[in-house]
């Protein structure tokens, strides 16, 4: 939450962005698997007048349908 407080205080502009990398690098894996990595760069915003739990929402939804457009869920679960 500290990164959503954070955007929440600052006038400068909030970006969101999303990536694969995920489906070849794998949470608590050894192995790497080859292939390309996507990333996305959402429309910036200003957080200022919001509050911590409304950027989190916001940034965390665009990524979770950013990530249906990019990804390919049968690299999800190897």
């Amino acid at each position: 939450m500290g990164a959503f407080v954070f955007a929440s205080r600052i006038t400068h502009p909030v970006v969101p962005i999303a990536h694969n990398a995920g489906e070849f690098w794998p949470k608590h894996s050894f192995i790497k698997y080859p292939g390309t990595i996507t990333v996305s760069v959402g429309e910036s915003f200003n957080a200022s007048q919001m509050e911590a739990l409304e950027v989190k929402e916001k940034v965390e939804g665009w990524i979770r349908r950013e990530l249906l457009e990019i990804g390919d869920s049968s690299r999800w679960n190897r």
